[in-house]
């Protein structure tokens, strides 16, 4: 008995100090990170790595405005698309809204973003010059975020985005649809007067 009488003891602790934590989430901060993000090319199967930087404002107490930008690490997965075409590099950049789920320091987010890829196509024999495209694509992400103090965070995400890479002299085109995740340490600042609020 004694041992369940502590047991609720502690629990009840733990949990009004989960209460009594100050809110570091609130609209006006301000949120970036950069983290190497595991990357699937499922149309191609190639597999690849991306560098993952991203900038985030919150408008509203649910409202966020974001910015993700990907850059292909070039020698890490596997990276086929075609053996004639191998990309030798691979840029995306992506803005749009996102809309915020949780309560106070844990939230969960949904972003859509539409934005631009800029790939360039290796040299091949037939066409010893190497080409680039600029096409449009699509960005929907999902993650988590806990906010651990003013100026640091924890977040989890997965993102799906599709593109095609069409100025493909030896195809019509190329599927560059792709599903990756990205987790690490962000920061982040307050940018507007600090509401009290618990």
């Amino acid at each position: 008995m004694g041992k369940i009488m502590l047991l609720l003891a502690l629990m009840t602790s733990l949990c009004s100090f989960g209460q009594s934590r100050p809110i570091h989430y609130q609209a006006g901060l301000l949120k970036a990170s950069a983290t190497i993000a595991p990357t699937n090319f499922y149309m191609a199967y190639s597999t690849s790595a991306m560098l993952n930087g991203y900038l985030e404002y919150i408008v509203e107490d649910r409202i966020s405005i974001r910015g993700d930008i990907f850059q292909y690490i070039p020698g890490v997965g596997r990276f086929v698309f075609n053996h004639l075409n191998m990309p030798q590099n691979y840029t995306a950049i992506y803005a749009g809204f996102g809309y915020q789920l949780g309560k106070k320091n844990w939230k969960h987010t949904l972003h859509i973003q539409p934005g631009i890829t800029y790939t360039q196509i290796g040299a091949t024999i037939a066409y010893p010059t190497p080409r680039y495209s600029v096409n449009p694509s699509i960005n929907l992400k999902a993650g988590t975020c806990l906010y651990v103090s003013p100026y640091f965070h924890f977040f989890a995400e997965i993102n799906w985005n599709n593109s095609s890479i069409r100025n493909n002299p030896e195809s019509s085109s190329i599927s560059t649809a792709q599903v990756g995740i990205s987790a690490g340490l962000g920061f982040n600042i307050q940018t507007r007067r600090k509401l009290n609020r618990n």
